[in-house]
């Protein structure tokens, strides 16, 4: 029996994996009728906005998952799957905005709070590329102590020091 952790990462044959949704799977299911879309899908038509707008909103994330899929397999080597090795880096839990979801942030002169040096960022860039990877994710709160020259010093010595490293790096609030 194939576990579900090996499918993600093997990419089995449908055959091969009797658990896995089918094509029918979309036209079944009372939560929202997406079998239009599917109909799209599985005839390589392209989806419009509202089509994308539609599948947002769907609630089974099987069904997206199945179509995803599909398409996968019919655009690219099917018997292939590739990932991303990424590494998230939160450089500040220091924040004014106090957001009602945020468990993560701690105010200025809170208890906590924190904002990473250079030498430490770097010290996990540095673990990132040990393992393989190549995708750097930086967010923080919005911390009022830091200013843009402090954003470019950073970006700019991260560059410098792993060129190969992919940043996402920052919100536009973070910078303002």
């Amino acid at each position: 029996m194939i576990s579900r952790r090996q499918i993600a990462l093997a990419a089995p044959k449908p055959e091969d994996a009797p658990f896995l949704p089918t094509a029918n799977a979309t036209r079944r299911g009372p939560e929202s009728d997406i079998s239009d879309i599917a109909d799209k899908v599985f005839a390589g038509d392209r989806l419009s906005a509202e089509d994308g707008l539609r599948l947002f909103q769907h609630p089974n994330l099987n069904d997206l998952a199945m179509l995803a899929d599909h398409v996968r397999r019919e655009k690219t080597d099917p018997d292939r799957v590739t990932y991303v090795i990424g590494r998230n880096v939160n450089y500040t839990n220091v924040c004014w905005v106090r957001c009602s979801f945020c468990n993560f942030y701690r105010t200025p002169g809170q208890e906590g709070g924190y904002t990473l040096d250079q030498d430490t960022i770097f010290q996990k860039i540095e673990e990132l590329v040990q393992v393989g990877g190549v995708e750097l994710l930086m967010q923080g709160g919005l911390n009022p102590k830091l200013k843009i020259e402090y954003y470019e010093e950073l970006l700019s010595s991260i560059r410098e020091r792993f060129p190969t490293v992919l940043l996402h790096a920052f919100s536009p609030a973070e910078l303002i």
